[in-house]
């Protein structure tokens, strides 16, 4: 039998998806190790708050024991291992120091600050994935050292858009076989999606935001999903990897709330929604007596990257999306008359983390 090639992971991030993915690796590190010959250990875990590191890697009762306080809201600092007050972002510098074998970086966070270590293993011959936006979306010519660094085959991040579909890994295989894009069209939000179907459905848009919070689709405070940033991220993200040399300030994008709404506390936002709800009652309504429905959507084409509501055919790819799945249509030199469509969870902690095990076994 083949022996296993040891791979070392250096994951930031233990949140929900975080810890979805150790679960994930340690519940099939069997199988990784019998039909691919991979060896797939932890050698270090970080967290704001702390971190626990071993260059051998990390003993898997540790990592269990993290699971259990991640699962139980238990603080990470009572787990013996784990360093409270560590700093994460010095991994890269001890994984370097280490000289740990085949390093790949995982980085499950929201944070602003994993862009400068990932480039740096990149760099040094580490390889990388994602469900992180945020260095995707950094300045362009940080976004462009990070790209670089990852060629040609050291940097995956599926998760990153639509995170349980397949959309950066379609589009690179369009691109990468020559294709060209003439524009990409779609839904990237599952809570949009989900609030704009209620519209539909000829609810008021307080009724479709407040349920929307109540199920859990929106952030805590839903202004992080009405506001679009998250949805022109994503645009960004398949406009770069389109060749378009954009920046965030340049993606138009129309939010749901107006701007002084969001200077106010959140219960005093929750209870001023009703003021917005005539406006989306007459916007929905006409949509319906066109024979239309609004979506939420993103577009990248020759004129750039745009964001926001419209009234699109029911009949057509994107109206007829339903509730929070996602769907991106792809329409290229070769798919020009029958654009490919990815359709299905746009989130969810098994299909996310899923995805990046993917990107990782992938690059593993």
């Amino acid at each position: 039998m083949q022996a296993a090639r040891p791979v070392s992971i250096i994951q930031y991030g233990l949140g929900r998806v975080g810890i979805t993915l150790m679960e994930m690796v340690l519940d099939h590190r069997d199988l990784f190790r019998r039909e691919l010959a991979l060896d797939l250990r932890y050698a270090a875990v970080g967290e704001l708050d702390g971190v626990a590191a071993s260059a051998g890697g990390l003993a898997e009762p540790l990592l269990r024991a993290l699971i259990k306080a991640r699962k139980e809201g238990v603080p990470l600092a009572s787990t013996k291992g784990f360093k409270a007050g560590a700093d994460s972002m010095a991994l890269a510098g001890w994984a370097l120091d280490e000289a740990i074998p085949n390093p790949l970086v995982v980085d499950l966070t929201a944070s602003d600050h994993t862009h400068a270590p990932m480039v740096q293993l990149l760099e040094a011959g580490s390889k990388a994935t994602m469900s992180n936006k945020r260095p995707l979306v950094v300045p362009y010519h940080d976004y462009a050292r990070l790209i670089d660094a990852g060629r040609p085959d050291r940097l995956r991040y599926d998760a990153t858009v639509g995170a349980g579909i397949p959309v950066t890994s379609t589009l690179g295989t369009l691109l990468g076989t020559g294709d060209r894009v003439l524009d990409i069209e779609g839904c990237f939000s599952g809570t949009l999606g989900y609030i704009c179907t209620l519209l539909d459905e000829g609810k008021a848009f307080s009724e479709a935001v407040r349920r929307a919070k109540e199920i859990g689709y929106t952030e805590p405070d839903p202004r992080d999903d009405l506001g679009g940033l998250d949805v022109a991220r994503k645009a960004l993200i398949l406009a770069r990897m389109s060749s378009q040399r954009l920046d965030l300030a340049d993606v138009r994008l129309e939010a749901l709330i107006p701007d002084q709404m969001n200077a106010l506390s959140l219960e005093e936002f929750m209870v001023r929604l009703e003021e917005l709800d005539p406006a989306y009652a007459a916007r929905a309504e006409e949509a319906r007596a066109n024979g239309e429905v609004l979506r939420y959507v993103a577009r990248v084409d020759q004129e750039g990257c745009r964001v926001g509501l419209a009234s699109l055919p029911r009949e057509s790819r994107i109206g007829g999306l339903k509730g929070p799945d996602n769907i991106v249509v792809f329409r290229t030199e070769r798919y020009r008359d029958n654009p490919i469509s990815v359709i299905g969870p746009g989130a969810g902690l098994e299909v996310t983390a899923t995805f990046v095990l993917g990107d990782l076994l992938a690059l593993a």
